[in-house]
């Protein structure tokens, strides 16, 4: 079941954004062979402020998966500077762990699949991180396929 996110889901919504920031710093400072600055408890502070004022905009989309939080997807309409269309992309998406291999990240897709068709969006995209195979399957079986990649490097 997806619902809209409430005030009252901040402290399990927190705890998943500081995990998920947590694994991608250390992907990224690895890349970048360098040391973050900001903490996964920043990151996830000011992320949750963002998906709180996304919520009630018309042109994103922020929902939860099931009465008692087991994951979340938020998705957002941009322009495409090149093709100038509208682009529905998913922006983040997280299950709690013990609800993963359940089917919730399909269900929360097609889901925001569903609302991108209703705002008639002219394609659909998402970034992944290369080294989340999990990520990269679920979005592959939910129909998206890999067209550019990303390379990092270090700045020395």
């Amino acid at each position: 079941m997806l619902r809209n996110l409430t005030p009252e889901d901040r402290d399990t919504i927190k705890v998943w954004q500081e995990d998920y920031v947590a694994q991608h710093i250390a992907w990224w400072e690895e890349a970048y062979q360098t040391t973050a600055k900001n903490t996964p408890q920043m990151v996830a502070e000011k992320d949750w402020d963002e998906l709180m004022q996304a919520s009630a905009r018309e042109d994103q989309h922020v929902m939860v998966y099931g009465e008692k939080p087991l994951g979340i997807i938020y998705g957002r309409i941009r322009q495409d500077p090149y093709l100038g269309l509208p682009i529905g992309q998913l922006s983040w998406i997280y299950v709690d762990p013990a609800s993963r291999g359940l089917g919730v990240a399909d269900q929360m897709i097609q889901g925001l699949l569903h609302w991108f068709t209703e705002q008639q969006v002219a394609g659909r995209e998402v970034f992944v991180t290369a080294a989340n195979l999990a990520a990269v399957r679920v979005y592959e079986r939910n129909g998206f396929q890999v067209v550019d990649h990303r390379m990092l490097g270090p700045g020395k």
